[in-house]
């Protein structure tokens, strides 16, 4: 028997139990599942908690009809998540490409750099601390995923966030003062 690299948690966030079928499922698909579309993924935690979060989706939708195959159930919800993933990602790596070629590289001169240095410095210190953090992560190269792991969060949270973190950033300086 392979070694088992996701761990299915008995019950979920909201502490509901975790439906056994999908569980077992869950193991059954895994090597299927970390493989799927794994170049425009990344890495492997990613799939994991997207698998997971298959698992705890399902457990909570309680489909009315008797699940006739609990694996092909559980693979529609996985599919959807991963590519609701990928998705995210390509509108989020179009943002920060845009955000960072538009404020940190565009040529200023000194006097307007300056001045952006300390936009930027008082927009992040009026971010809540989460936001900032995610922010300063990704902007020292740190994978949406690896931030994600590091706060107990979901990657689409992180996404969502920094999203609008660099919004707020490039609103703020495109402003005239």
């Amino acid at each position: 028997m392979a070694e088992r690299r996701i761990w299915i948690r008995p019950s979920d966030d909201l502490g509901n139990p975790v439906d056994l079928r999908l569980e077992e499922a869950a193991y059954a698909m895994e090597q299927a599942a970390l493989g799927y579309r794994r170049d425009e993924l990344g890495d492997e935690t990613c799939a994991v908690t997207l698998l997971e979060a298959a698992v705890d989706m399902g457990s909570r939708a309680r489909p009315r009809e008797r699940l006739r195959s609990p694996v092909a159930y559980l693979r529609r919800i996985f599919v959807r998540l991963v590519d609701a993933e990928i998705e995210n990602r390509r509108r989020l790596v179009s943002i920060e490409a845009l955000a960072i070629d538009q404020q940190f590289f565009a040529k200023h001169d000194r006097a307007e750099d300056i001045e952006r240095s300390l936009l930027v410095e008082a927009l992040l210190e009026r971010m809540d601390p989460e936001t900032r953090d995610i922010v300063e992560a990704r902007s020292l190269g740190k994978s949406v995923s690896e931030i994600a792991l590091g706060l107990g969060v979901t990657p689409n949270c992180v996404s969502q966030r920094l999203k609008n973190g660099l919004e707020r950033l490039r609103k703020t300086l495109h402003r005239k003062p």
